[in-house]
């Protein structure tokens, strides 16, 4: 099996096309046509961070991890944040990302934030869509200690039992994706715990989930 590495830097870019533009860069094959119609949930959990993170974006620094080519970023931009960086393991995804985001504002840094997590060290804010799900416990641990004086917010891998969950778990085994994990809100709850976080709370709305500690809006 490749590395993650190795996986992203050939499949984020045509992966990202498949989910937020009706342009391909190459054919698509029959596992990504069938997995097609269970990623339309993916804009709409896109769409949910975008409205979570807009109330406290003005004039902060924010980090997206696991940016692929900056379509979060790019969406975060109009709310006047003082800086925005991404941070991705695919150097393919951070060559999409410096071409198509044009501004002082945007810096790219292609690193595994499992060995380095130097990049967010100024941020306000981190987040990740589709990030955390690639990171052991140990890793989660380490990666959420160094948030402990940050706003955060990633979208939540929760380990349950459905329809949906059974078949994107037979995705990944057909389409070989190194290491995408599940956690239950236990097992999420010990780790930020672990990690020396004292507040958090679960965002959870028409099967979109969010771990954040971003303050409460009641609109």
């Amino acid at each position: 099996m490749k590395s993650q590495k190795k996986y992203w830097e050939t499949k984020i870019i045509n992966w990202e096309k498949t989910i937020y533009s009706s342009k391909k860069l190459t054919p698509q094959s029959l596992v990504e046509k069938m997995a097609a119609p269970f990623r339309k949930i993916l804009k709409k959990r896109l769409a949910a961070a975008e409205k979570l993170v807009s109330h406290h974006a003005k004039g902060k620094i924010i980090a997206d991890l696991g940016c692929g080519s900056g379509i979060f970023l790019k969406k975060l931009a109009k709310y006047q944040p003082k800086k925005l960086i991404g941070v991705d393991i695919a150097l393919s995804a951070i060559e999409a990302a410096q071409s198509g985001c044009q501004g002082r504002r945007y810096h790219f840094v292609c690193t595994d934030l499992r060995r380095d997590t130097g990049p967010v060290k100024n941020a306000h804010i981190v987040v990740g869509i589709g990030f955390i799900d690639y990171f052991a416990k140990d890793e989660l641990v380490g990666l959420f200690g160094t948030l402990k004086n940050k706003q955060f917010l990633f979208s939540f891998p929760e380990k349950i039992f459905s329809l949906r969950e059974i078949l994107h778990r037979a995705y990944l085994i057909l389409a070989a994706c190194p290491g995408s994990n599940k956690y239950s809100r236990q097992e999420m709850d010990a780790i930020l715990k672990k990690a020396g976080l004292q507040k958090w709370w679960y965002y959870d709305q028409d099967n979109i989930r969010f771990v954040t500690n971003l303050p409460h809006r009641t609109n």
